[in-house]
């Protein structure tokens, strides 16, 4: 993290403090569709088209896995939470191709996530660094930072940056965006994460909790091992 975080424990940070991640995580899981093994290594593969600003056809996954084209194409159109068009997957579990107020850059193209905890669980599961752009929905401040599966967080701007999450996520029963998505963002500040979670509090009834982004790279990697393994 830049030198210029305020040195003072804010808001955000006493929230974060007090936040299980393992536990979190578990209930994310929990909240998620399972995945069986054939499932998940389509999805990873899924992951890496998209990613590449490609859409999942049949074809390109079945060679990236070793299995049956026919075989690929019909488990794709099972795929939990997949998104389809003209038979090829456009999106999938938070990475889609058309765009959103969450931006991402891997190698290739500029693609989109479905949320902001997306941008920072799928640069471990794509195994590439990422570029990531979004705002924040209180200031509309533009949010950036460079992600690397293995150092992590670097040049986040502002640095006062925070996560909005669901502190008890709700089963998936269809509309992941609806139901979690438009709940989890970056906010500018301590400040933008109050009045982001008094408004879902007011609104919706929904009980959020603020991270630091660090953290919501943990808990992504936390997740991801339960699902993935």
């Amino acid at each position: 993290m830049p030198p210029d975080v305020p040195a003072g424990p804010t808001t955000s940070d006493r929230e974060s403090a007090t936040v299980d991640l393992d536990a979190l995580a578990g209930a994310v899981t929990a909240a998620l569709p399972a995945l069986g093994a054939t499932e998940r290594r389509l999805a990873l593969a899924t992951y890496a088209q998209l990613s590449a600003g490609l859409p999942a056809t049949a074809d390109a996954v079945a060679r990236r896995v070793g299995l049956p084209e026919t075989e690929v194409a019909n488990q794709l159109a099972r795929l939990p939470t997949a998104r389809h068009d003209a038979g090829a997957v456009v999106a999938f579990l938070g990475l889609q191709l058309a765009p959103t107020v969450h931006r991402i850059r891997f190698a290739g193209p500029e693609v989109a996530t479905w949320c902001a905890w997306d941008t920072l669980f799928l640069p471990a599961l794509v195994g590439r660094t990422a570029a990531i752009t979004s705002r924040c929905p209180v200031t509309g401040t533009a949010i950036t930072l460079e992600l690397d599966p293995v150092s992590g967080i670097a040049d986040l701007a502002p640095a006062t940056a925070r996560l909005t999450f669901l502190a008890a996520p709700a089963p998936y029963a269809g509309n992941l965006v609806a139901s979690f998505c438009r709940f989890v963002h970056f906010v500018a500040d301590e400040h933008a994460a109050d009045a982001f979670l008094a408004k879902a509090a007011g609104n919706d009834g929904e009980r959020l909790v603020t991270l630091r982004l660090e953290d919501g790279v943990e808990l992504g990697r936390r997740t991801n091992a339960r699902i993935f393994g």
